[in-house]
């Protein structure tokens, strides 16, 4: 899970947003031991309201000797590695793994979400996570943008096979008038899976003479 980090003198965590709650814990973890220890990159500001957001920075440090990319850590079993080897979980790490684990599984409404999810946030919460800070940054404070964007998005979808796949349409002019980007739109992606029957969503792209189409990116509902 954790490479062996006592020989280690400067260790980086490599992160993303999808990934910082774990790198946040993580860093708690390793400060923890006394070591020194870099937090390296780009996070969205939806996380701000975590551990260690603004210890966040863009480039490598040259001296460091250890690098763990986080995206490659699972929350859940980050969080059994803790108990099993009986390190303490402090606030601030209960916190970060609460996030990991609502971004994970999707605010648990993810069908993998099961009871030994639900007994680890249990115990999570038990350690002092302040999880409706995590639920009010990620769920109450979405931008305008979005709000926008699901507007348009509506307004061109299409459901078909009696109303199990969804097919949602959009072009650039979306973007530039809803203020958004295309990362936006895998956001509201999984979020059209909560439409009643619909099991699949289809992403397609017209171009400027609105005739071609292009699927950019697909959701289905076991994901």
């Amino acid at each position: 899970m954790i490479p062996d980090i006592s020989e280690r003198k400067h260790i980086v965590l490599q992160c993303d947003g999808n990934s910082f709650a774990v790198a946040s814990a993580l860093y708690t973890y390793m400060l923890m031991q006394h070591k020194k220890v870099s937090l390296v990159g780009e996070v969205e500001k939806k996380f701000a309201f975590l551990p260690w957001y603004d210890a966040l920075r863009a480039n490598t440090p040259a001296s460091a000797d250890e690098f763990i990319d986080t995206r490659e850590i699972d929350a859940h079993a980050l969080f059994l590695y803790f108990e099993q080897e009986g390190i303490k979980v402090n606030a601030k790490m209960a916190t970060a793994l609460y996030c990991a684990y609502f971004v994970k599984y999707k605010h648990f409404t993810s069908p993998t979400c099961d009871g030994m999810v639900f007994a680890a946030v249990s115990q999570i919460i038990n350690y002092g996570a302040a999880y409706k800070s995590v639920q009010n940054a990620l769920l109450k404070q979405e931008p305008l943008k979005l709000f926008r964007l699901r507007a348009y998005l509506f307004k061109e979808m299409c459901l078909t096979e009696n109303a199990r796949v969804a097919s949602v349409y959009f072009d650039e002019s979306m973007l530039e008038k809803s203020g958004a980007v295309q990362e936006d739109l895998y956001t509201l992606l999984e979020e059209f899976l909560s439409i009643a029957h619909v099991q699949e969503v289809h992403l397609l792209k017209r171009d400027e003479k609105n005739k071609t189409v292009t699927i950019i990116k697909d959701e289905n509902i076991e994901k």
